[in-house]
């Protein structure tokens, strides 16, 4: 495993804490030991009152760190008596106080003369701002309250002049190193390491969940699309993706059984179902979504998924009258399929409309030729086709099988 930082920041050993402080905490009397290139060897914090602090948590051995040096140097001789900056090396980073008095007696005349006391080997600062990238910085106002903790580049002299004009930042990131995580649960999770607007992608399957119903939820806000399907059955969920009735979906399988819901009264139907959830960003196009969605269930489900255009044995509507019989307009209560004053067309599309949740799928196509508006109801499923033949022979119609090129999706397993 890979950790990538910015250019030029280093790793630390995760330090123990107790309460660390954030912005808008007080900082606390302090007298650091073990200080170098200042008049004592002891310095208290107190003794800045009336003065903004800037820590600089540094290493010798941070490249980013000593880059950044002559420009703290010279911030601090620009606003000498109204900001002091403080130069500090924890003892996780190694650094002790002979390390750095070497260090700075190695660089007079490159990076130096540093008019920044270091505190070496400290404990108590570290505690109080956790952190694990170099350099790490902390804002003290005049009054001792911490108005800000950020990476290198905000810390300029256009940002210290807002600091004393106002005596807060505003907007400025907020660099937060170290957070609760645990590596056992996934990212995000409860707060794990952060909470949902970090969100840039995500894209999960699970099998049956009890007591979340089924269906379909749809979710935007300003970072992200979230689309979660629930407790759904394999097929239903490619349908979803493609678009396209379930009668366009063709399954080349060893034991289609695992596809579909077949018997609704058993519980054993639940270890077919899924749930599937993708979260993308915002600007992700529908269509990106459903491909991403495609090519999850074909890889987490062991599946090969394709279009082809296939010749597929269909059944085509036709007259066995002169006209079409029109039927009394009726509600839709009892029907599976039902058309008012409309086009037999339509009466073919709702029969193509179909969840896929049976193996058995007909298409159907209209060869009528007959574009009156008519009203029938029928109370056959679409895969009962001598149901089907028995209504449709009242209204003058009938089913007749067929033979049409079609583009089908074929899933076939691995």
């Amino acid at each position: 495993m890979k950790l990538i930082f910015g250019v030029g920041a280093m790793l630390l050993p995760l330090l123990s804490f107790s309460e660390p402080l954030h912005p808008g905490a007080a900082l606390p009397d302090i007298t650091c030991h073990n200080v170098v290139n200042y008049r004592d060897t002891t310095i208290s914090l107190s003794s800045f009152k009336g003065k903004a602090v800037i820590i600089d948590f540094w290493a010798t051995w941070c490249s980013s760190c000593v880059r950044h040096l002559p420009a703290m140097d010279s911030l601090q001789q620009q606003f000498e008596g109204n900001v002091q900056f403080i130069l500090v090396s924890t003892a996780a980073t190694g650094d002790t106080r002979s390390k750095v008095e070497a260090f700075i007696s190695g660089h007079k005349g490159t990076i130096l003369p540093l008019a920044i006391p270091i505190v070496t080997g400290d404990t108590v600062l570290a505690r109080l701002f956790p952190h694990l990238l170099l350099p790490h910085y902390v804002w003290v106002n005049a009054r001792g309250i911490v108005v800000a903790i950020t990476g290198a580049e905000p810390v300029s002299a256009a940002n210290i002049k807002e600091l004393l004009r106002t005596d807060s930042l505003q907007n400025l990131p907020y660099k937060q190193d170290v957070m609760n995580y645990n590596k056992r649960i996934p990212l995000l999770q409860d707060g794990n390491g952060g909470d949902y607007s970090q969100m840039l992608f995500s894209c999960s399957l699970t099998r049956y969940l009890p007591g979340i119903g089924g269906g379909c939820r749809i979710e935007e806000d300003a970072l992200h699309k979230k689309i979660t399907y629930l407790n759904m059955p394999v097929l239903a969920l490619y349908q979803a993706a493609l678009g396209v009735n379930a009668n366009r979906i063709l399954l080349h399988a060893n034991d289609s059984t695992r596809f579909f819901t077949m018997d609704e009264a058993a519980t054993a139907w639940q270890q077919h179902r899924f749930c599937f959830e993708l979260t993308v960003p915002a600007a992700t196009t529908q269509d990106r979504m459903n491909q991403i969605m495609i090519n999850g269930l074909n890889y987490y489900l062991n599946l090969r998924g394709h279009w082809e255009t296939l010749e597929v044995r269909c059944y085509d509507l036709i007259k066995t009258a002169l006209h079409i019989k029109k039927g009394k307009a009726a509600s839709s209560s009892g029907y599976n399929c039902l058309i008012s004053n409309e086009p037999v067309s339509i009466l073919a599309e709702q029969l193509n409309t179909q969840l896929a949740t049976r193996p058995f799928k007909p298409i159907f196509f209209d060869n009528t030729g007959d574009s009156s508006r008519v009203t029938i109801g029928l109370h056959s499923l679409p895969a009962d086709i001598p149901g089907l033949q028995k209504e449709l022979q009242s209204y003058g119609l009938a089913l007749v099988p067929a033979t049409h090129e079609i583009t089908m999706y074929v899933i076939s397993e691995q």
